[in-house]
């Protein structure tokens, strides 16, 4: 998009800097109301978090198998 408004990519109409604002937000905070531990924790559930979407996505995407009922049609998922 910002290319099509012949902006660069360090125009601060990118959205990105606005999510990494966000990420560094909230390490700040995580660091401000648990210190070390606070981060790790926040940390370690963001892994959790990912780990799980790109699980669902997977499901979905790949991991289903719908038996072939012939005639180019598979059963409903």
């Amino acid at each position: 998009m910002l290319a099509r408004k012949d902006l660069p990519w360090t125009d601060l109409s990118n959205p990105f800097f606005k999510y990494w604002a966000l990420q560094v937000g909230f390490l700040v905070l995580a660091v401000l109301l648990g210190g070390l531990t606070g981060v790790l924790l926040f940390i370690f559930q963001a892994f959790i978090a990912i780990w799980q979407l790109e699980l669902v996505n997977y499901v979905e995407h790949y991991g289903l198998t719908r038996k072939h009922l012939g005639d180019d049609k598979y059963e409903h998922v």
